[in-house]
């Protein structure tokens, strides 16, 4: 287990050497874009949409049971 908890979202967690990229000699070669484009994207969410939050219990959230996709099944957002 790389993480403490592995099963509870949290954005904040630290340190996050993320491992969704590869490592070593695999390591994709646009990480670095995706990484970027994913900051861009979060930070504009956010700021446009300032009182976003889930729409149901965190704690009932469905995470995917495939070993090679790590991932939520779905993430319900209120906007307003």
């Amino acid at each position: 287990m790389h993480f403490p908890d592995p099963d509870r979202f949290d954005i904040r967690r630290a340190p996050n050497r993320h491992l969704g990229f590869g490592h070593g000699l695999h390591h994709c070669l646009g990480a670095p874009l995706a990484r970027a484009e994913a900051i861009i994207v979060l930070r504009l969410l956010l700021h446009d949409h300032p009182a976003l939050a889930f729409a149901t219990d965190p704690a009932t959230l469905m995470w995917r049971t495939n070993t090679l996709l790590r991932g939520l099944t779905e993430l319900p957002l209120r906007v307003g």
